[in-house]
């Protein structure tokens, strides 16, 4: 209902509520005010203000002091109990915890630990409002997804919140924290691999800010006349955070081999179709791009006109891979970069070393833009298909994506060339081809003949 133009909501006060054991949605009753209190998921939020008084009125005795003075979230009755009812209320204390700067009382914690609340999360929370509730901790107003996330894996929920495939579609393979996940047979070791590779995720997301900050001001002090490539500090923070898991892969029901961090992007969280498809980007190109970072940190020191620090043509094709998503792939790699620097260095060799990371990350930035090829994904090819076939004299088909692909390879590798040249190049390559099938049909019937 609209009051003087502001929207307002009128609801009874409610008494106790009835709770299914596969629903979080409860039969209730009216009530007390101190009984719907009671049944608010925290003190801080189960305050009262009377438009008759003026005053707020505190039910619990202690929502005040736990907002104002303790900052600190709190139940007001027993958490196992109002996670077990509602376990979406596990989710908002991270949440409100995060962005409000509020401690979590330890009875909230252990509950939150619980195997009861997390089997309750599975059975009574649909995935769309779980993936909600971690949409309010990746973006907005006051967000600190690194700390959001920290706390996830500190409760141990990110394995309830990024579920595998279920187990009956058969496991999954590949490599996790450096061991064949699918050669692991025990149940309890796999979740144990599976806890320590959340540990990880942890651990890579609190390079993070350091990482942010550090594009921030390469952003600043490169060439105000660059447009820079804009990155999604959420679809950065949820790769990163999945990252250990990226080179394990199961059969869906179509019997067809999928990425787990697709499932869990797709079924855990059910985020945007446009979600799934960046992340499995940059999953599918991390590796190509960590070996070009390195190939670049490697020839750095010996970069002359003879001898550039990347090639154009590897770097191009990543990018045009990649698209406006290489920046962050480009963050991911020098984030598991810096996580995996030994905790026993030194700290002033590890300053160092954290230097030299963020410098190789800047000077590879720049060199893609001083050579242009940011944005190289949109250059067009300067002969068309339809060009093509009569320049080449050849049939409509998949030579004609052949070719086109040949001509995006010469483009980067000639930037400044034109249309006629690029045009002599694809015919000198039509007439390699052509030589080559001629040579071994020749050959074919000289063995025939033999």
């Amino acid at each position: 209902m609209r009051i003087h133009g502001i929207e307002v909501d009128f609801v009874n006060l409610r008494a106790q509520e009835i709770y299914e054991d596969d629903s979080r949605i409860p039969t209730t009753q009216f009530g007390t005010p101190l009984e719907d209190a009671l049944r608010r998921d925290f003190t801080v939020n189960s305050l009262f203000y009377n438009i008759r008084t003026n005053q707020i009125e505190d039910w619990t005795n202690r929502g005040i002091h736990d907002l104002l003075h303790h900052r600190i979230l709190v139940t007001p009755v027993h958490p196992l109990t109002t996670f077990h009812d509602d376990p979406l209320r596990v989710l908002r204390a991270i949440r409100f915890s995060v962005r409000f700067d509020l401690l979590l009382h330890q009875d909230i914690r252990d509950a939150a630990m619980d195997s009861k609340v997390h089997d309750s999360l599975h059975v009574k929370v649909s995935r769309e409002r779980v993936g909600k509730e971690l949409e309010g901790m990746l973006s907005g107003k006051s967000t600190k997804p690194d700390k959001a996330l920290d706390l996830i894996t500190q409760l141990n929920l990110a394995g309830c919140i990024f579920s595998f495939p279920p187990e009956n579609q058969g496991h999954a393979t590949g490599t996790l924290i450096g061991a064949q996940y699918g050669d692991i047979s025990c149940h309890e070791k796999r979740a144990h691999a599976r806890e320590q590779a959340w540990l990880q995720s942890t651990e890579l997301v609190q390079w993070l800010p350091e990482t942010l900050l550090c594009f921030k001001n390469e952003l600043q002090s490169g060439n105000p006349s660059s447009k820079s490539t804009p990155v999604d500090n959420r679809l950065l923070y949820l790769t990163v955070f999945l990252l250990p898991f990226r080179h394990l892969s199961y059969l869906d029901k179509k019997q067809k081999t999928e990425t787990v961090v697709t499932y869990m992007i797709r079924e855990s969280i059910k985020f945007k179709n446009k979600d799934i498809s960046s992340i499995h980007t940059i999953m599918l190109h991390f590796d190509e791009m960590k070996r070009i970072l390195e190939k670049f940190k490697q020839t750095k020191h010996m970069e002359n006109d003879s001898n550039p620090p990347f090639c154009r043509l590897e770097t191009g094709l990543l990018l045009r891979n990649l698209k406006d998503l290489w920046v962050t792939c480009l963050m991911a790699v020098t984030v598991q970069e810096l996580s995996s620097l030994p905790t026993s260095m030194h700290s002033d060799s590890k300053a160092e070393k954290i230097k030299a990371i963020f410098q190789t990350f800047c000077d590879f930035y720049q060199s893609v833009h001083n050579q242009n090829l940011n944005e190289c994904w949109k250059q067009r090819p300067l002969l068309d298909g339809r060009a093509l076939i009569p320049l080449l004299e050849i049939p409509k088909g998949p030579s004609i994506g052949k070719y086109i692909q040949k001509q995006i390879e010469w483009m980067l590798l000639n930037p400044d060339g034109i249309k006629e040249d690029c045009g002599k190049h694809l015919q000198t390559l039509r007439k390699r081809e052509l030589e080559g099938q001629s040579d071994e049909q020749n050959k074919r019937q000289c063995s025939g003949s033999i």
